[in-house]
């Protein structure tokens, strides 16, 4: 995957890196979302196939990098869930288990919660195939004393945006996922189960989409703290299933030591010019023994640099020291 140039030259993540996630971190303004930008429309130029999750506004038209702009948005497959809907097959097709771990974590069910939505998912099962699968959990869940549940879910149950046969992720496109335009309490619910759903298509279906990445912006909004999240799934067993993670965000405060612990296993950070509060913990991060370097390398950093940390092919030659990347 290539994540930027030296002095001119191609730098990619190398075959050997020890996973395939790449982590972004720094400051608004950074250049970091151009970056990421810049990523995916390389991978897609290669016939790669990028999912690129949005719930910020970061990859409308008028937010893409303006150097690729043009180049970018003839790779895009966008996907607005507000006006387009989402083709989601949640409780059908060997993918109830995932969505249901995927609910659980939101909302944060406990056992009891957790059987009664098993009881309510194994009557949609049974349902006719067709239709929204969400309100068809609404009206299970109605039905099967789990009134309280449903009244928790409502908004994401009500949201009528999961619908079969409309818009389809399409191979070696830029595929834009915007979830931006929805109310938090349908669009982080709502992505989680794209999530976990992705997750377990792709393990099904990956020789009918060659690789693929899966990028995501403002990972802050998302779960990573428990070790069976989507995400953590990804970042240790995407190898064996041609799937990459391209993942960002502004800042590490207000993460979990969990969290954190989680996305420091990145075989692959690239550090944008920090917030103050945390110019320490990244130089540290990049070279314990030589902090004060870095620190000041990170300070002077100019838009659009970062400093690379991990295993990278520049020119052919297999490199694994911090490199100074435009």
């Amino acid at each position: 995957m290539y994540i930027g140039t030296i002095d001119g030259r191609r730098s990619d993540v190398s075959n050997n890196a020890s996973n395939r996630m790449v982590f972004a971190t720094g400051r608004p303004g950074s250049g970091k979302s151009a970056r990421m930008q810049t990523i995916e429309l390389e991978c897609a130029r290669e016939g790669r196939t990028v999912v690129a999750l949005d719930t910020s506004f970061s990859h409308c038209p008028e937010f893409i990098f303006p150097r690729i702009s043009g180049d970018f948005e003839q790779y895009v497959n966008r996907i607005d869930v507000a006006s387009d809907r989402i083709n989601l097959h949640l409780f059908r097709d060997g993918n109830a288990g995932a969505s249901i771990a995927a609910l659980g974590s939101y909302y944060r069910m406990g056992q009891r919660q957790l059987a009664v939505l098993r009881d309510a998912v194994s009557a949609v099962e049974d349902a006719a195939p067709g239709g929204d699968d969400l309100a068809l959990l609404h009206c299970s869940l109605g039905m099967d004393g789990g009134q309280t549940l449903q009244e928790k879910m409502e908004p994401l149950l009500c949201c009528g945006l999961v619908q079969q046969n409309v818009s389809r992720i399409r191979r070696g496109k830029i595929n834009i996922i915007d979830f931006s335009a929805l109310d938090s309490d349908v669009r982080e619910p709502l992505t989680e189960l794209f999530l976990a759903y992705s997750w377990n298509q792709l393990q099904k279906e990956r020789r009918n989409m060659g690789e693929v990445i899966m990028a995501l912006d403002e990972i802050q909004n998302l779960s990573i703290n428990r070790k069976g999240s989507s995400l953590y799934r990804m970042l240790r067993e995407g190898r064996k299933f041609d799937v990459s993670l391209l993942v960002a965000t502004q800042t590490l405060s207000g993460f979990s030591s969990e969290a954190i612990a989680i996305l420091n296993q990145a075989a692959t950070r690239l550090y944008f010019c920090p917030p103050a509060n945390e110019a320490e913990r990244n130089a540290r991060e990049i070279d314990s023994d030589r902090a004060d370097v870095w620190r000041r390398k990170l300070a002077g950093l100019k838009v659009g640099q970062c400093i690379a940390v991990g295993d990278f092919v520049v020119n052919g030659f297999e490199i694994s020291r911090p490199l100074l990347l435009n």
